[in-house]
This record gives structure tokens, sequence and C-alpha cells, in this order.
């Protein structure tokens, strides 16, 4: 039995509202040499239900139950540690897929393997539409004005014009699955994260990959969900930002010490970045006087001098 090309991965938890929705954007992609695998994390609706719906109507479908809560990292490595697909597609369970993503991103790879390249990661642009079912907004915030390969390197440099936090995220892109299971090898994959876990396994993805590759179609439908962890802004929120963004930071530069020192200076730039994140998210609303604002700008300024030293060092790596 031939293995599938693409092996979509969809984290579950509390889903009922939209859990159908991605599921339809994936099983009717108009390329159908796909699995979908769905894992849902011990939710107490019935997102599983749902998906056991669609499973009775389409073989494709696969759901893994977990026993108890494990968090969005844990749960998306369990995924990702059960798929057979050449290539891994990730999609939350609140978006949805173009319907032409899968043949579209097909026709991209089989044009690098006609000349003999193997992609490891092939990055592709999104929508942003609002739950309210505005009409969906562009985003024009392209990294690269054209398609194109370019080294791990040269994708760095130009991501840390724009902002690196805009891309660390797992969806909008095809990742060549040997690649990133190989990457999991040195990660704790039971670790609970709700907060940067996508920019650990990108950075950690980086670490492995020899190429980066992207094309401009709008293939990946975000969603603004207002129930989503990330759009909260209560306390118990900014403390999960604080202490996942610290084990983020801590495995990132430890993982690095294995590497070349092109992979060290990445992990720092990326983990000041972190920091910087969790000084404007975090640590000032949870202490809002002007001394703290006052200290926080100064250390601010002092991390961004030592981030545009470790872009300068990655530079000439």
């Amino acid at each position: 039995m031939q293995n599938p090309k693409f092996s979509i991965v969809i984290p579950v938890y509390n889903a009922k509202d939209f859990i159908a929705e991605a599921i339809d954007s994936a099983i009717n992609q108009s390329y159908g040499n796909i699995e979908i695998i769905c894992v849902d994390d011990k939710s107490t609706d019935n997102s599983a239900s749902i998906i056991k719906e669609f499973m009775a109507k389409d073989k494709r479908i696969k759901l893994i139950c977990n026993e108890i809560n494990l968090g969005t990292f844990a749960t998306r490595n369990k995924g990702v540690l059960n798929a057979s697909g050449e290539y891994l597609l990730f999609l939350d369970a609140d978006d949805m897929l173009n319907v032409n993503a899968c043949e579209r991103l097909d026709k991209e790879l089989r044009l690098y393997n006609d000349r003999g390249q193997k992609i490891d990661i092939l990055a592709f642009n999104h929508i942003m539409a609002k739950e309210s079912g505005q009409k969906a907004q562009k985003n024009f915030n392209l990294l690269y004005p054209k398609n194109g390969i370019f080294s791990i390197k040269d994708f760095v440099l130009e991501s840390v014009k724009n902002g690196i936090g805009k891309y660390w995220t797992l969806w909008g892109k095809a990742f060549l699955r040997s690649t990133y299971t190989h990457s999991l090898q040195n990660l704790d994959l039971n670790q609970r994260l709700l907060m940067a876990e996508d920019g650990l396994n990108f950075i950690n993805v980086l670490f492995y990959a020899k190429n980066y590759a992207y094309i401009s179609d709008e293939l990946y439908i975000y969603k603004d969900n207002e129930n989503s962890i990330t759009q909260r802004n209560d306390k118990e929120k900014l403390l999960i930002t604080i202490q996942n963004h610290s084990y983020v930071i801590d495995t990132l530069l430890d993982l690095s010490e294995q590497f070349s020192p092109f992979e060290r200076y990445l992990a720092q730039i990326f983990c000041i970045e972190l920091e910087i994140s969790n000084i404007n998210f975090a640590k000032r609303k949870l202490n809002p006087s002007l001394l703290n604002y006052l200290a926080t700008s100064f250390y601010k300024k002092f991390l961004r001098l030592k981030q545009k030293y470790y872009i300068y060092k990655f530079s000439l790596s």
C-alpha cells in the first residue's frame, strides 16, 4: 500500500464549534493522497465524537485520544510520530486549508524533485479571517517578493529584518517528515507546553534542515478565534507565557550547544526575541509600575543590541 504524500496533523482540544470545518477542508482537498491525523487532548466536549462521524465516512482519518490532557506540544508530537506521509502539514483545529493546498504543494515539490532537490521546508502564504464570518483579509506581509528556494542562513537573515517571531509558526509550512522527526530526537516530547511550543519545534527543525522554499499562494486560512489561549490576556495566561517561554529559551540554548556556532547564534537570536516578547506581553502587565516600565525599557534596548551582535556573528558563520 502506497504511503500518503501528506500527513495533515490536527491537535484538538474542546474544538466542537469548528473542528468540522477544519476536517472538511482536509477531506475535500483536490489532491487525494493524504492522511488526516486528529489527536484529541482529552477534550471535555464532544470533539472526539464529531471526528468519529467523519471517520465513518472517510478511511483517511485517524483519531488518537490522549488519556490525560498533555498540552499542544505533546499532542502535536504524538500526531507526528503516528504519521506516515512524506511531508507533514499542521492544521490548527480552528483553521482551514485552501481546497487546492495539497495539490499546489505537490506540484511545487515535484518541480524541485525533477531538479534533484529535496525540500526540507516549503512555506506558503495565508489569509486571515475573523471568526465572526467577516470577509477574509489577505496577509500581504510576505517574507520574500517571489517564490524560490533559500538556504537556512538566507531565510534567517531575511526573517530578522521583519521580526523572526512572525515566521516561527508550524502552520503555513510543509515539512519533510524524515527531517522533522529526526529533529525530535533530543526533545522531551511529553513536556507540557501551550505557548511558543511551535517556536521550539520550528527553530529545532532549522538545526537539521538544509533548505527552505517559499511560494506566495494563499493556502492556509487562519481564523481569529477569540477563545484561543493566544488571545487571552488574564494573569493565568501571562504566567503560562513566562513559564513556557523560559522553558523554550533554556531548551533551545542547551540543544544548540551540540551544534556549530551557526546553530548557536540562531538559537540566541530567537531566544532574545522570546525574552523581549515576555517583557512586552507579560512582565509589564503583571507589574505595570513606572519603575518596572523604565527598567524593562532599558533591558529591551540591551537585548536588541545583543541580538544585533548575534545576527552579525550569524551572518559571518
